[in-house]
């Protein structure tokens, strides 16, 4: 069966909150897009890069679970894990649909099993190591993201 997917799609971008059908923690209606991303170009240039969001580490080992969460601005238990805010998951080129860690720290930014998704803590694991990516892409943890509703200005300098 094909998604309705009126209003959430606008000339081949998503602009709703449509799940990717490449993610172990997607849920209700998926969709996925085809053609090249950015990731798919630095790929092609041996580009090291990175996306790593915060709750993309599964919280059990076996099929990906994103079950981590803290309690945002009105104190409500948030997941740290949202699938729509992770744009490469929307490719089945760079998807990482079982949140599988990189191989090794020496790995992040180059093309392994984790196929450049990563969770925040691995960004702090390769400035650790002294092995930042040319290109790396952060995003917080849904409590301290800036949406409206469950975040605020404050939370986003807390750790």
């Amino acid at each position: 069966m094909v998604p309705d997917i009126r209003g959430m799609v606008a000339n081949g971008t998503v602009i709703g909150d449509i799940n990717s059908t490449h993610d172990d923690c997607s849920t209700g209606q998926t969709i996925s897009m085809t053609g090249k991303n950015v990731g798919d170009l630095m790929n092609e240039k041996d580009i090291s890069w990175g996306w790593f969001q915060g709750g993309f580490k599964p919280s059990n080992n076996t099929k990906a679970v994103c079950g981590t969460s803290h309690l945002n601005i009105v104190r409500k238990n948030d997941p740290d894990y949202v699938v729509h805010h992770e744009p490469f998951q929307y490719y089945q080129s760079t998807a990482n649909r079982h949140h599988l860690p990189p191989s090794s720290v020496a790995m992040i930014g180059h093309s392994d099993q984790a196929n450049h998704q990563y969770d925040l803590s691995d960004f702090w694991a390769a400035v650790q190591a002294n092995n930042l990516s040319a290109v790396s892409y952060l995003k917080a943890p849904h409590y301290q993201d800036g949406h409206p509703g469950v975040s605020d200005p404050l939370m986003n300098n807390t750790s």
